[in-house]
């Protein structure tokens, strides 16, 4: 036999091994993995508890209950006169020192309220001239302005043949608008016990 012929003949022993090993592998594959009674169990303990506390975080009453507290202080606004006609037509504007903070959409007024009620007349208002004695027609003010800025304006008043200006002050107290929010009749229905102050223009 020539050296040639020994490359032809195949290795019987390293066959046999290959095959054995290739067999195992496809044994290994196809078993299931086995896993102890006692992890088992473990696991499934775990997804039981896990199930059981789950809606518990999710039906908590303490967030609810802290909600129900802070929203029970919190005042929503409006943005035109026409939506804060209150008694008598009147225009209401909470005074901005009746808040203790919040936006100008929604003022918290705090753990004990005390609103200062404004009520403004619908009529023409106007900004006062350089000297403070009149109204400036050129200088014409909504109402949305007045509550929202503050200040002392005028209206012009007719009796008889005679017109005249007149500042817009509370009579109580001789002084402007207090700069704060429009609010709706509803809204300050539900405080109206807490209405310590009232103004009226």
């Amino acid at each position: 036999m020539g050296c040639c012929d020994l490359l032809k003949e195949p290795l019987p022993e390293m066959t046999t091994e290959r095959t054995q090993s290739s067999n195992e592998q496809e044994t290994r594959s196809t078993e299931a993995p086995t896993v102890s009674p006692s992890k088992g169990l473990s696991r499934r303990a775990l997804l039981r508890g896990a199930s059981v506390a789950l809606p518990t975080i999710l039906t908590l009453d303490s967030a609810s209950a802290l909600a129900a507290a802070t929203s029970a202080h919190l005042m929503g606004t409006v943005s035109t006169a026409s939506r804060a006609v209150g008694p008598n037509g009147k225009i209401q504007c909470v005074g901005g020192d009746s808040a203790v903070g919040g936006t100008w959409q929604k003022l918290d007024l705090g753990p004990t309220p005390m609103i200062r009620a404004q009520y403004i007349t619908p009529r023409s208002y106007y900004k006062s001239n350089g000297a403070g004695t009149a109204g400036d027609l050129t200088r014409p003010v909504t109402i949305e302005n007045m509550c929202s800025q503050g200040g002392v304006y005028w209206y012009r008043q007719t009796s008889g043949w005679t017109t005249q200006w007149v500042a817009a002050k509370d009579p109580t107290t001789n002084s402007g608008v207090k700069a704060g929010f429009l609010v709706s009749a509803t809204a300050l229905t539900s405080f109206a016990s807490s209405i310590k102050i009232k103004s009226y223009f």
